[in-house]
């Protein structure tokens, strides 16, 4: 590598962090003034802005709820642009990207028994550029790190999911740190 990095990755949790604060001491059974926050959070998005608000280019992949909460995490977050695989093109789904204000870029498919048009396969030959980073991490955490997602509960799968985040995280780092050195 011959210069610093300005293009992360960043796969994990984003939520809303809901925090309440005391004016004072707090002490059980008793009522007390403060007020509650509500600010942008999760592992992952708290990773992805940093390097964000320093002007580097940052691709945030996160499942986030089609609910109003999700939206607007969704907008909050703009980062203007949608890229996904064809499996996730649905009205439903283009709709939301729609009302939220974001460019879609999901790979169109072909209709049944159809040909390919020539206009659609140019643009879908546009996206993988942008979508390979981030199919990257799991392609590595599932072949590498041979992960793979057998529990009881959805609870411990999302912590399995998560500790095979910060492992590739950590990993990915360490492949840049010794970059730079070198």
């Amino acid at each position: 590598m011959t210069g610093p990095v300005t293009d992360f990755n960043c796969v994990g949790g984003a939520h809303w962090d809901i925090i309440g604060r005391a004016d004072g001491p707090v002490r059980a059974g008793d009522d007390v003034p403060g007020r509650i926050e509500q600010r942008p959070g999760g592992v992952a998005l708290n990773v992805a802005l940093g390097p964000a608000e320093r002007g580097c280019a940052v691709r945030l992949c996160a499942v986030v709820g089609d609910d109003e909460a999700g939206r607007s995490l969704v907008i909050a977050n703009n980062g203007s642009s949608v890229w996904a695989d064809s499996a996730y093109r649905s009205k439903k789904n283009e709709a939301f990207v729609d009302r939220v204000g974001l460019v879609s870029h999901i790979h169109r498919r072909r209709r049944p028994g159809k040909p390919m048009p020539p206009h659609i396969r140019r643009g879908n030959a546009t996206r993988p550029k942008h979508r390979a980073p981030v199919e990257h991490v799991f392609a590595v955490q599932k072949q590498a790190m041979a992960l793979t997602i057998r529990t009881i509960g959805l609870a411990r799968a999302k912590t399995k999911i998560g500790i095979a985040n910060i492992a590739y995280n950590i990993r990915r780092l360490v492949q840049i740190r010794r970059a730079e050195t070198a």
